[in-house]
């Protein structure tokens, strides 16, 4: 069963780091009877962005992940326990696996029967080297925190594991004594939870990339067009900002082969245009349904079957903390090459708390949340998700709607009205763009509210829209003053990528949020073995975060997707939309007379 598991605590809605299947035997519904035309044989997801990169070490977007958990070979299989709110695994190239008494190591027994698409076997060495990958500053993999339990070199010097003097020590923190044995070493006892969750990253073959510079890594051709994977499906094809496409890998052996022969992903960034195709019948699956439309197509569309999951995404409004320009310049330094961090000077329009919070009071969350979500949305006040019910802190102050208490706290940081009505302090207006991602209507729903809200304070807020994988990247780089991007929280809890003050390594910390108090919890809430006694720690971190508003958080989003009804056998649940897309079954039904299809 497919599985996505989303990178530590939270990850960009965007961000999907591991995935797994569940045993042969559990397939049920379908065959793998020989497809009659293109139409049988081929399941096609519409998504709002083309992928990044076709190489898990480096790859961020929603859609990357799906590509990649498709091509590429996974450790274990993910589960989530709903009910206590916990992540569970299961064996897939591992066939099983020991912690230490001491929770300083883990040992994996890997299978020795599974190969790459070249017929190379798939061994350890090729998990230890790409780890060797995600902690290289040069590769700047998204994931480099991942290492921060790991044993370091100095790490007996005196200094703090994992400090930027410290690399990853890997002839002692990553073992293979054999092509079928894989042992990590961690520099103090670690959480099982934690453990895991590290240690199953997404990894590619060894004897294609060690022959690569890693200062070219990123613009090698392999991460265009790999012609080494290893999974359930093969590459084909990549056409950029068109389709990508998948053909089933019939010798993969971790479990069977998929039941579908070939997977399309095609990209329309345009909602309206993505709906279409899905009423029409020219794509099976699309993402992201608007309740409006959720409506409509209960009542007119009884070829699609609707299904929804929550308490995983949510939208926000990051206002950059931080200084823009001094970071880009931060950038271009010795200091960002290797992987070192600095304080930055504080925004000159969100750098004061104050006017966070007063910014997140003068926005009427409410009022978005009721106009286009309704009953599929929730009001959220921090980022750690209700699904973590041992951890989730339901008594964070609320913010509700209030323009004379949000004006009233502008005034007291010195923003006054000018003749034109603009807010001004000291020779500058409170004027700023407002970045979305084209073809998202929640978030173009929301920012038009948030412009009419902001220019009641006399602030003048400009809305401006970017292709998706050019939006990701800008935030990474802390390039937007304000944006609005989704994220989905991963199934452990290390807020560490989200609010680290390490901004070379907490790349999910789009606002530029410094504060040593919350390095410290989340140092702190990962020294507990047992996840459910550090409840008090994140309980702890969510106040902080909610009373310091790096960001302005808006709501959880109750998902809709839709799925035409000759795809069966098909779960959504809070891992993914396609958690168990290797069980998917296509009918023989005639697709409608207007839909086009490849």
């Amino acid at each position: 069963m497919l599985t996505i598991l989303i990178r530590k605590t939270y990850i960009l809605l965007l961000l999907v780091i591991a995935i797994g299947l569940t045993s042969c035997g559990k397939k049920s519904g379908g065959t793998r009877a020989a497809a009659k035309t293109t139409k049988d044989s081929t399941v096609i997801l519409v998504e709002i962005s083309d992928i990044d990169f076709m190489n898990p070490i480096i790859g961020t977007t929603v859609t990357t992940a799906q590509v990649l958990g498709l091509i590429y070979p996974s450790i274990v299989t993910g589960d989530f326990d709903t009910t206590k709110g916990f992540l569970t695994y299961k064996p897939a190239l591992a066939r099983s696996w020991d912690v230490a008494p001491d929770n300083k190591s883990i040992t994996y027994h890997l299978r020795g029967d599974v190969k790459w698409t070249d017929g190379k076997p798939i061994t350890s060495h090729d998990i230890k080297y790409s780890y060797e990958l995600y902690a290289d500053p040069i590769v700047a993999s998204p994931r480099q925190d991942f290492m921060a339990e790991l044993i370091h070199k100095k790490a007996n010097s005196g200094k703090k594991t994992g400090e930027d003097e410290e690399p990853v020590d890997f002839d002692k923190a990553i073992l293979t004594p054999n092509d079928t044995t894989l042992i990590f070493n961690f520099s103090a006892p670690t959480p099982t939870s934690l453990i895991m969750y590290h240690t199953t990253l997404p990894f590619a073959p060894k004897h294609v990339w060690e022959k690569t510079d890693r200062k070219e890594f990123r613009t090698a051709q392999e991460n265009f067009k790999p012609t080494v994977t290893g999974g359930y499906y093969n590459f084909e094809s990549w056409m950029k900002q068109q389709e990508v496409n998948l053909v089933a890998n019939p010798k993969w052996n971790v479990e069977c082969p998929p039941i579908i022969p070939r997977v399309a992903l095609r990209i329309v960034p345009d909602y309206t245009n993505r709906l279409t195709q899905l009423k029409t019948g020219a794509v099976d699956v699309m993402e992201a349904i608007t309740p409006q439309d959720a409506k409509k197509l209960r009542q007119e569309n009884p070829e699609i079957v609707l299904k929804t999951v929550g308490n995983r995404v949510y939208d926000l409004i990051v206002w950059q903390n931080i200084d823009i320009e001094e970071y880009a310049a931060y950038m271009k330094s010795d200091d960002f090459k290797n992987g070192k961090t600095r304080t930055f000077k504080p925004h000159p329009l969100f750098g004061s708390k104050k006017v966070r919070q007063a910014l997140t009071y003068g926005i009427n969350r409410q009022a978005i949340l009721d106009g286009f979500l309704a009953e599929y949305g929730r009001m959220m006040n921090g980022p750690i998700t209700p699904a973590f019910k041992w951890a989730y802190n339901d008594k964070l102050k609320e913010y509700s709607y209030d323009k004379d208490k949000a004006s009233k706290m502008l005034a007291e940081e010195g923003w006054t009205i000018g003749s034109d009505g603009i807010l001004e302090k000291n020779g500058k207006k409170f004027s700023f763009s407002l970045f979305i991602n084209s073809g998202n209507a929640r978030r173009n729903y929301a920012a038009t509210i948030v412009q009419q809200n902001l220019k009641e304070l006399g602030i003048d807020c400009k809305i401006e829209q970017q292709e998706g994988v050019v939006f990701f990247e800008r935030i990474r780089k802390h390039e937007y003053d304000a944006c609005i991007p989704g994220l989905s929280v991963g199934l452990e809890i290390d807020p560490f990528p989200t609010f680290g003050s390490d901004l070379a390594k907490a790349q999910f910390n789009f606002a530029g949020y410094q504060n040593p108090h919350i390095d410290e919890l989340c140092k702190k809430g990962k020294t507990f073995l047992n996840d459910a006694d550090a409840a008090p720690i994140w309980k702890e971190l969510q106040e902080i975060i909610n009373e310091d508003q790096p960001a302005t958080y808006l709501y959880w989003i109750e998902q809709i997707h839709g799925f035409n009804k000759r795809v069966g056998n098909q779960v959504v649940n809070i891992l993914s939309t396609t958690f168990n897309l290797d069980q998917w079954t296509l009918s023989t039904l005639d697709p409608k007379p207007n839909a086009t299809l490849k």
